[in-house]
């Protein structure tokens, strides 16, 4: 028990006032926000203010998205540069709104201390954005163990991951987004953020997708969850599972003469998002969801029921300025070195062919 009277605990504490902004009673923009705004606009990199913020890189643009979606009106710019180099930007109301929150500060007169950096000498040697993979992530934490480079690994899904190539935050990106015309992975998309002459793609690895759901359950497709009025678990907009689900919920609506829209509202869950295929097992393995997508090898995991529905190609993108990066090239050597791929090969639910670790599109 500590001496001090209770008078001298009471002078020992100090108010902290933080401001933030509202919008029809919505908050719009908060000090640490605030600084990331800051940074964006002094360094031209929402890699930059995640960093030095400590924001989540997914989870800034999640703040930003909804801000924008609140207000009605875009915030930051972003510049798909490919391989010129892209960058994110205050657009000329983003930097209006930071104006105001930072004469509201000087108004009432609360202390500051915003962060600034004025280039991106803090950043690590390279960065891996992209899809969630529970096998690459082992691979990824024995590399950690060796690798004289730092580097850090954001699970933001497929489309995200490009975009942060596209924007110059990243230097690889993990991929597996579906062609339905073709039934082709990775590549038909790289046109959409503007990589088609700036990246290369290297074949990455096979791994079974399907429908998991809890054994509590007799189901045997995803018409049935749906006519049973199961609960889902979905995957974030923007990853190659979530974009593989709405094609399938398109295709189920069709047969079922309804509308995707209309669909979608009725799932139960259909709105309840997480990030990796853990999440989707844990919340059906805890019972606060019924059914979900995955990997086979995450159902297996947490003795799941898995309805099997496709092979995918989880690829890696690398932007062609990064490629020279020694960096980059010992990563890429020590996840496709010959015997992790056959390490790989032998775990359910994933396979590798000949192609894998080469170079498909350049």
């Amino acid at each position: 028990m500590s001496n001090d009277t209770h008078e001298n605990k009471l002078s020992k504490i100090t108010p902290k006032i933080s401001l933030s902004l509202e919008f029809k009673g919505k908050t719009i923009l908060d000090k640490k926000t605030a600084d990331a705004l800051l940074v964006i606009q002094k360094s031209g990199s929402l890699l930059a203010a995640s960093k030095v913020t400590g924001i989540p890189y997914s989870r800034l643009w999640d703040r930003i998205n909804k801000i924008e979606r609140i207000l009605g009106t875009e915030i930051v710019e972003r510049r798909r540069g490919g391989q010129r180099g892209g960058g994110t930007f205050l657009t000329s109301f983003g930097k209006a709104l930071l104006k105001l929150y930072l004469e509201y500060i000087e108004t009432l007169n609360i202390p500051s201390d915003f962060k600034i950096v004025s280039n991106r000498s803090r950043l690590p040697d390279f960065v891996f954005m992209g899809s969630h993979d529970p096998i690459l992530e082992q691979l990824i934490l024995q590399y950690k163990k060796q690798s004289r480079y730092s580097f850090d690994i954001c699970w933001t899904g497929s489309s995200l991951g490009l975009l942060s190539l596209s924007l110059g935050d990243a230097d690889i990106a993990g991929s597996h987004i579906l062609d339905p015309q073709t039934g082709k992975y990775n590549l038909h998309i790289l046109s959409k953020y503007e990589l088609s002459e700036a990246c290369r793609v290297i074949r990455g690895f096979q791994r079974e997708i399907g429908m998991i759901y809890h054994p509590a359950y007799d189901i045997h497709s995803l018409e049935d969850a749906v006519i049973k009025n199961l609960r889902m678990v979905n995957r974030n907009p923007g990853s190659g599972t979530r974009i593989l689900i709405d094609l399938f919920l398109k295709e189920l609506a069709d047969k079922m003469k309804t509308s995707f829209d209309l669909l979608r509202t009725k799932i139960k869950g259909y709105g309840f998002e997480v990030k990796t295929h853990y999440d989707v097992a844990k919340a059906i393995a805890t019972r606060k969801a019924d059914f979900g997508f995955s990997i086979k090898y995450i159902a297996q995991k947490y003795d799941l029921n898995f309805i099997p529905i496709r092979w995918e190609w989880y690829d890696f993108i690398v932007l062609k300025k990064s490629w020279e990066k020694q960096s980059v090239q010992e990563f890429l050597s020590f996840i496709l070195d010959k015997n992790n791929l056959k390490l790989i090969n032998k775990i359910s639910g994933y396979r590798t062919t000949e192609e894998c670790g080469k170079i498909v599109y350049e």
